[in-house]
This record gives C-alpha cells, structure tokens and sequence, in this order.
C-alpha cells in the first residue's frame, strides 16, 4: 500500500516536472515571439514617422511654391497694367512689342510654376494616402531595414529644414516689396531687365 503511494507520489512529481519544463519552453518561445512583434512595430512606427515627414515636406514645398506663384502673378499683373499704359502713350512701335514678350515670358513663367504646383500637390496626395495605407498595415509586411529607414528619415528632415527657409525668404522678400513698392526704372528696357533678374 505504501509502495503504491510512493509510486503515485513518484508519478505526480515526474508529470509536474515535465508541465513546468513545457511552460518554461512555452515562456521563452513567447519571449521571443513579443522580441519580433516589438521590432516590428519599431520599423513600423518608424516608417509611420518617415512617411509623416514626408507629408510635412510636401505641405512645405506646396507652400513655397504657391508663394512664388502668386509673386509672378502680381509680376504679370504689374507689366500688364505698364502695357496698357504704354499702348494708351503711343509709346515706339518697337517698345511695345518688347513689353509684350516679356509679359509672355511672365506668364510663361507663371504656366510653369503653375505646373510644378500641380504636380507637388498630386504627390501630397499620393503621400496622404501612403500614410493612410502606411497606418493599416499589418506590423509583418515592413520590410525595409531599420538602417534605410533611418536615413530617409534624415535626409526628408534636411530637406524640410530647406523648405522652411526658402518659404521664409519668399515671405522676407514678399514684405519688403511691400514696403518699398514698385519702381519703374529708366527706359522699359533697362527697367523691365533689371526686375526680370530678380526671378
């Protein structure tokens, strides 16, 4: 009787061995399996803050340029209404037709900002939406190293930093044309080449 409880005794401790060795290998394949899912989700949130950056960059581009189109409309705007006057004084057949080129490449000018304005806005569409997608992606399809992702994200924030300032300087110079007003300068030729240098 009492070899057959030493037996049992000897059985329960055997299987309580053999469940805590289980639960030990389980506990380390968990480990391991939360190791994954945490360097996963890093890649992740780092490609969410690389595609975010990206999307600033673009809202800075977007800004500059629409700076800078609406400097080369008040521009043509500005040699359009000189123009006008200019055909109203009877001014030199030969300085009318100068002063009507260089409203064309104005506007010329302005079709190709217009342009480029279009196409950095599609982009900024195209980035929205990768972000939108970038935030319902399943943490296994990242695929890019870390290293990668990390120099993206610094060459977007260096190319950000360049955008804000080029803005500011748009905005710098926007303010003192406003304050000193615009000058017509000597004759149309002079005058008129000396302002289509500034561009």
């Amino acid at each position: 009787m009492i070899e057959d409880l030493l037996e049992q005794r000897k059985e329960i401790n055997e299987s309580k061995t053999m469940r805590a060795q289980d639960l030990r290998a389980e506990l380390i394949e968990k480990r391991e399996e939360l190791r994954i899912v945490k360097g996963e989700k890093g890649e992740t949130d780092l490609q969410l803050s690389i595609c975010q950056l990206k999307l600033s960059c673009k809202t800075e581009e977007v800004k500059v340029l629409e700076a800078e189109t609406q400097k080369l409309t008040k521009r043509i705007r500005d040699m359009e209404q000189e123009l006008d006057e200019s055909y109203q004084a009877n001014h030199e057949l030969r300085v009318n037709k100068f002063d009507k080129s260089l409203v064309d490449t104005y506007r010329h000018h302005f079709d190709m900002k217009s342009s480029h304005l279009e196409f950095v806005l599609e982009s900024l569409r195209d980035t929205e939406a990768e972000l939108m997608e970038l935030k319902n992606m399943d943490p296994q399809e990242t695929v890019l190293p870390i290293s990668e992702l990390l120099e993206q994200l610094e060459s977007l924030k260096s190319e950000k930093v360049e955008l804000e300032k080029k803005l500011k300087n748009n905005e710098l110079k926007k303010k003192s044309k406003g304050k000193n007003g615009y000058t017509h300068q000597g004759g149309h030729r002079n005058g008129y080449n000396n302002n289509y240098h500034q561009y």
